[in-house]
């Protein structure tokens, strides 16, 4: 688990927030907008949380300020909650996909002067291992393939009907571990095909004079 701190107190960055290109680089449109719709010392104390939180979430992507990630690429919206969210593009998910970070939460504290940001970041799914027997059958069954491959003429329709099985099999056990929709659509199409092959299979051998 990345986590990240950051303290700030309003007032300290008052300097800065007069600065065009520090505005520019270090907050995003939408949160320039959203500022300039504040009034007074609210949109100070307001800039003051977002500045704490891209600290913070700079720590969690193992990066200082003016380290090659763009704070403006780090973008804090709003949920329908109220809730931050934390909207990484550009550089910032670069960086978040090298550490195999796939979200940051990202929590705001202010008490008087006082703002406190704390920023965790969210792993990426990894599938899971396949089960060595269900890899000994994967296996097997892709062998069976490998060989029919080898032998299969194109207007065999028996034996294209069982490697179009054995293919339909294969898609079949790998769905059932990784549960993936379109693995088992695969499935369901290589068991159309081989139902075809077969049925082709038996036409033919019917209509072959005897």
């Amino acid at each position: 688990m990345r986590i990240g701190v950051d303290l700030a107190r309003v007032g300290e960055l008052d300097r800065l927030l007069c600065r065009p290109w520090f505005r520019r680089y270090f907050f995003s449109p939408h949160e320039l907008r959203q500022a300039d719709a504040l009034a007074g010392p609210r949109a100070a104390e307001y800039l003051t949380g977002r500045f704490a939180a891209k600290e913070a979430v700079l720590k969690v992507l193992g990066h200082g300020l003016f380290e090659g990630v763009p704070p403006h690429r780090i973008e804090l919206v709003r949920q329908d909650s109220g809730e931050p969210a934390i909207r990484l593009s550009g550089g910032a998910r670069e960086a978040a996909d090298r550490l195999g970070v796939a979200s940051v939460t990202v929590s705001i504290a202010h008490k008087g002067a006082d703002v406190v940001a704390v920023a965790i970041a969210g792993a990426a799914d990894r599938p899971r291992p396949v089960p060595p027997p269900l890899e000994q059958l994967l296996a097997d069954l892709r062998r069976a393939g490998r060989a029919l491959d080898a032998l299969t003429p194109l207007d065999d329709a028996v034996l294209w009907a069982a490697r179009c099985a054995l293919e339909a099999s294969a898609l079949l056990v790998q769905s059932y571990h990784d549960t993936n929709p379109e693995t088992m659509a695969e499935a369901v199409a290589a068991s159309r095909a081989s139902v075809v092959a077969a049925t082709d299979a038996v036409r033919r051998s019917r209509e072959r004079p005897t």
